[in-house]
């Protein structure tokens, strides 16, 4: 099933939707993609894809990122892709200054404070 929230925090399942793609590189790219045609089934959750609007899929978490909407007649449909949560809290700009000697640890703790990961050093 394949749910979108809003920025709002409205959040809807999502139906209808044609040509899903997901890609998934190491350290590349981990994206969803599909077009979403405007339908009777569907016009309540439609508008609530935008960009930066999440969605979820599979237990996986996307930030849509590039969004193109159109007609295809007289019909609305949109072009949608997100790239998984993780990759765009990554590209976030990290401020303030970590000098001296520090340990791996302090390093990595330093860059990732503030984000939803966790990590482990043997």
């Amino acid at each position: 099933m394949l749910v979108v929230t809003s920025l709002s925090g409205q959040t809807e399942a999502l139906t209808d939707y044609k040509s899903m793609q997901r890609v998934q590189r190491v350290n590349e790219e981990y994206s969803l993609s599909f077009l979403l045609p405007l339908t009777e089934r569907n016009e309540h959750a439609y508008p609530l894809v935008q960009e930066e609007s999440y969605l979820e899929y599979d237990g996986q978490t996307y930030i849509v990122k590039e969004l193109e909407e159109k007609s295809a007649g007289m019909k609305a449909i949109k072009s949608v892709k997100a790239f998984h949560v993780y990759l765009c809290e990554l590209d976030d700009f990290l401020e303030g200054v970590i000098g001296g000697n520090v340990t791996i640890q302090e390093a990595v703790s330093f860059v990732l404070q503030g984000k939803n990961f966790t990590f482990e050093i043997p």
